[in-house]
């Protein structure tokens, strides 16, 4: 049974840093503080999430043509007049060459498809067609991994002006499934109370946790980054200007 990949984050230093950014930020409340932040951090781990590479993609999926059956040197032996082979050997021969990352096989009607076989020109056809269509399918999911981020920001209602890429994103989402983007692959939940007010993030999508994508490096990195920035920010008094303030913090400033 495969393993699904998961990771946890320790947030207790984030959270002090969100208070810390919400007795600098002017005339917001707590809550658009976190909304905005969270809307931010989310766009940067879309961003630092890797995309599959298009040309991987077509060495995986596109194979080489073949002309005609394998060979079969035995049948073409000569034979003496009793019918019998002879010692001379047949023509010689070998398989089509292809591309040593090509899927090892590929469903055709229910059935798995070995790309290393030859197959009558019908059914050939039909396995070519499969694979074209596969890596259509393929380039078109590039960044699934990225939306995974994109969705959790919709589901928690947070700010998505800062996220990039937005056009290969929704292509992403629209070429998945039903499945991809339901709640126990990836969620984004406020939590209210009545003092406080926090978004939980959750995300088992393995299209961002693979080794490729690398999304919870992506989130970590993401989070790892906003504190320094508003050092920074605090030091060069941008909290001091209206424009600048906008300009860092467009999710919590700009009005939508």
């Amino acid at each position: 049974m495969p393993v699904q990949p998961s990771f946890k984050v320790h947030v207790k230093e984030f959270n002090d840093y969100l208070r810390v950014l919400n007795t600098h930020a002017k005339g917001v409340s707590f809550r658009k503080v976190i909304e905005g932040e969270a809307g931010s951090i989310l766009a940067t781990a879309a961003s630092k999430t890797k995309a599959a590479k298009p040309k991987k993609i077509t060495e995986r999926y596109k194979i080489n043509e073949r002309s005609g059956p394998p060979p079969e040197p035995w049948k073409k032996r000569k034979r003496n007049k009793k019918g019998q082979y002879t010692n001379q050997p047949g023509p010689k021969g070998q398989r089509t060459a292809q591309n040593s990352k090509l899927v090892d096989a590929i469903e055709v009607d229910g059935r798995l498809h070995y790309t290393s076989h030859y197959y009558p020109k019908q059914i050939w056809s039909k396995v070519k067609k499969a694979l074209k269509e596969k890596e259509k399918e393929k380039k078109k999911r590039k960044m699934s991994g990225r939306a995974t981020w994109y969705l959790i920001a919709k589901k928690a209602k947070c700010p998505t002006r800062t996220f990039k890429t937005l056009a290969g994103i929704k292509t992403a989402i629209k070429a998945q499934t039903a499945k991809f983007r339901s709640d126990k692959v990836e969620n984004g939940t406020p939590i209210k109370k009545t003092f406080s007010f926090a978004i939980r993030v959750d995300n088992n999508s393995t299209a961002c946790l693979n080794r490729n994508a690398r999304g919870s490096f992506a989130i970590r990195s993401a989070m790892a980054g906003r504190p320094k920035q508003m050092k920074g920010n605090v030091k060069r008094g941008v909290f001091d200007d209206a424009k600048k303030r906008a300009k860092q913090y467009p999710n919590i400033y700009v009005k939508d």
